[in-house]
Order: C-alpha cells, then sequence, then structure tokens
C-alpha cells in the first residue's frame, strides 16, 4: 500500500491497542463467570470463545468497514488520516484472529501453570522419590526416610 508510517498512524496503533485490549478483557472476564460457576477449564473456554465470536467479529468488521472509505480515499485533503485508518483498520482485522486464537490458548496455559505450581505448593515443595537424576539435589525432601541435608545454610535457625 506504500503508506508512511506518521504521527496519526501511531496514534491508530495506541487506539487499535485498546480496543483489542477490550476485547481480551472481556473474553477472560466471560472465561472467569463460567469457571466460578462450576465449569471445567476446558469447556469454559470454549464455551466463552463460542459466545464472544459473534460481538467481536461483528464489532471488528463494522469498524474495518467504517474506515474503508477513507483507506480507500483518493482526495489530497484526506491524504494525512489515510494512515489512521489503515492502521486501526487493518489492525483491528489482525487483532481480532490475534484475540480469538492466542486469548483461549494462553488462558488455558497460565491456568494450567498455576493448577501445576498450586499443587507443587501444597505438596510442601516435594517432588516425589528420588530417582537417578536427582543426586545432584541434595536438599529435595523425597519419601525416603533418610534425612536429606541442604546445601544452604538456614540462616533463621542460628
Amino acid at each position: 500500500m506504500d503508506i508512511n508510517l506518521t504521527l496519526l498512524s501511531i496514534f491508530g496503533i495506541i487506539g487499535l491497542a485498546g480496543v483489542v485490549i477490550n476485547n481480551s478483557l472481556v473474553m477472560v472476564d466471560l472465561y472467569n463467570e463460567h469457571l466460578d460457576i462450576g465449569m471445567d477449564l476446558q469447556e469454559a473456554v470454549i464455551r466463552g470463545t463460542k459466545e464472544r465470536f459473534r460481538p467481536i467479529l461483528l464489532t471488528s468488521v463494522t469498524t474495518f468497514l467504517g474506515v474503508y472509505p477513507l483507506i480507500m480515499e483518493t482526495s489530497l485533503q484526506a491524504q494525512f488520516l489515510i494512515p489512521l485508518a489503515v492502521s486501526i483498520g487493518y489492525g483491528v482485522l489482525f487483532g481480532t484472529f490475534i484475540v480469538v486464537l492466542c486469548v483461549p490458548s494462553f488462558f488455558i496455559a497460565q491456568a494450567r501453570v498455576g493448577m501445576a505450581l498450586t499443587a507443587l505448593v501444597q505438596m510442601g515443595g516435594r517432588l516425589g522419590t528420588p530417582d537417578k537424576r536427582m543426586h545432584k539435589y541434595p536438599s529435595v525432601r523425597s519419601t525416603d526416610t533418610r534425612e536429606t541435608v541442604s546445601p544452604i545454610r538456614d540462616v533463621a535457625a542460628e
């Protein structure tokens, strides 16, 4: 399209960031609502994405169609606004697909990491029975009856 990056296109990118962040927050809030009523993680994300897909897609398409006439304008007066319209119009379309594809994936990944860390903390930091790889970590306590000694001094005990 041979359009330069101008101050107005940067303003469009900043406005676009607000739209994408808003769409992401709405989706995450809906996921959390589904989880609060007792849905399974994967079911909550799938149902939430299905419920928000249509409104997000319609908003994005109407935004693009609203700025498209300005993108196609050839008059000299509109030339300084075209970079703003391009950054908002095409950015909203691109951002929609990122929100619909990446936000659910990142939400599930973050939830699984959080559950794994919570389970590890509830276990008291124990990683289970030692195996051949654990010999270099003598401070890890296991179900073994022998007492393990940490290589790090316990300053609070002194």
